[in-house]
């Protein structure tokens, strides 16, 4: 790299160049580069005042530079005059300005794969833990991707034609690869479709309300269309199995725990066996902390094309040696989640726990202040869905288990309230039939909201 040196900063100094020949070409520079970007400090320097100029609606030129940097008390800092002068001896050609700025971008990228590469072989002749030292190495290797990833521009003419191209081939019947259907009727119809691909969806309840088996019932109507990846922290992988196989075969779960079953039972789950075995689920219950979490999704989406993720739970995630507390580490996980979602194209959906102030309230349906580290949580999410179960906490109810699913934040749409029937023997969820709610004996029926 000490090679092109010179040929780095003659291509810095034809970047500068072009703006003062044409001053058209800093608005066209600045969304390539930044001054960061530049290897030369004196470049920095310059590059940081032409903005300051640009800000002011001032004339980008030799001579309004010298008197900005003269006030800044900068002048020594670039080599006085003479450093000014050097900028436009070389013969840039202001037209290909964008083309100097993609070439010092790309200096500046191999600059810090160098950097990454050699920090990563002292780290590892200091013998750390390989854990989070691979972690350490994937993200810094993502940073610098993204640094990489071209900038794709749109205008709104652009914008307006995807969308009329999404809405025609809606409308013709077609579905657009953009959410993905939970297979539960009601809750697709007010999602407009489903759980939507690049965002993080948080869902949460008490315990008790049947949020793994919420999801666990989403994941496996899903892996018959798309691959999912299921990262349990909560539950080890035989406790899903037999879960799935109850879900599956609508046996009673503690029939196959304790080994009680019919032989017409079993018979139908060993009928049930291949067609289970077509589904595209993959089950993660290793990972514990937030690097192995990340790394697992990683995988799972590279080898097997995974286009939706479970997460449970989330104050479960464990952060290694972090030093931040708790609220900060929940918010870094958020913050992380989103951000694959978005960059991989894919839905996450993350479970979580709400807090006990719930049950000191009289209502104990739950709000988006109930749940735990909500600020970050809340913030972080496209959509919430919230849990309550009446029979949870009213034994003397007759009639179907009702859970209500409230959408409690919905960036692309309304909220509201989705009634689900949770067959507990069983530990899934179904569309609620009409006629199906549950009320006291004196109570009337009433209709959930929308």
């Amino acid at each position: 790299m000490k090679d092109l040196i010179p040929e780095v900063t003659q291509t810095e100094y034809n970047v500068l160049g072009s703006i003062i020949l044409d001053n058209q070409q800093f608005e066209v520079v600045s969304e390539v580069l930044s001054e960061h970007n530049f290897l030369s400090p004196s470049c920095r320097i310059v590059f940081k005042a032409m903005g300051g100029l640009d800000r002011q609606e001032v004339p980008i030129d030799e001579t309004t530079l010298l008197n900005y940097l003269a006030r800044q008390s900068l002048m020594d800092k670039i080599g006085g005059s003479d450093f000014l002068m050097k900028l436009t001896s070389g013969g840039p050609i202001a037209v290909n300005a964008k083309h100097y700025a993609k070439q010092v971008r790309d200096y500046h990228n191999s600059r810090q794969v160098l950097t990454l590469t050699k920090n990563a072989a002292i780290m590892a002749e200091q013998h750390p833990d390989i854990d989070l030292f691979l972690d350490k190495l994937e993200t810094d290797i993502e940073k610098i991707k993204s640094n990489v990833t071209p900038l794709v521009e749109y205008t709104q003419d652009d914008l307006f034609q995807i969308e009329f191209d999404t809405i025609s081939d809606k409308m013709s019947g077609k579905k657009p690869d953009e959410s993905v259907p939970t297979g539960l009727t009601d809750v697709d119809e007010v999602l407009s479709g489903g759980l939507l691909f690049s965002q993080l969806d948080i869902l949460a309840g008490r315990p008790g309300m049947g949020k793994s088996s919420l999801a666990l019932t989403i994941a496996r109507n899903v892996s018959k269309t798309l691959p999912v990846l299921f990262v349990s922290i909560e539950m080890e992988k035989q406790q899903l199995a037999r879960r799935l196989l109850s879900q599956h075969t609508q046996v009673p779960e503690t029939l196959i725990m304790n080994g009680t079953l019919t032989n017409e039972q079993l018979d139908g789950m060993v009928h049930m066996a291949p067609k289970m075995s077509r589904t595209n689920l993959f089950i993660d219950d290793v990972s514990r902390y937030h690097y192995e979490v990340k790394r697992s999704i990683r995988k799972h989406v590279k080898k097997h094309g995974v286009r939706f993720v479970i997460v449970d739970y989330l104050q479960r995630v464990k952060v290694k040696d972090s030093g931040k507390n708790r609220y900060s580490e929940i918010g870094d996980v958020i913050d992380d989640l989103a951000h694959m979602a978005k960059r991989l194209k894919i839905n996450i959906l993350c479970l979580a726990q709400l807090n006990r102030g719930v049950e000191a309230r009289p209502d104990k349906r739950p709000l988006l202040s109930d749940l735990s580290e909500s600020g970050k949580i809340e913030e972080g999410a496209c959509r919430v869905f919230l849990m309550y179960r009446e029979k949870y906490y009213n034994q003397q109810l007759e009639g179907k288990d009702i859970v209500e699913l409230n959408i409690g934040k919905n960036r692309y749409g309304r909220s509201g309230s989705v009634d689900l029937e949770f067959k507990g023997p069983c530990t899934s969820f179904h569309d609620v039939e009409q006629g199906g709610y549950l009320t006291p004996k004196s109570a009337p029926v009433t209709k959930k909201y929308f």
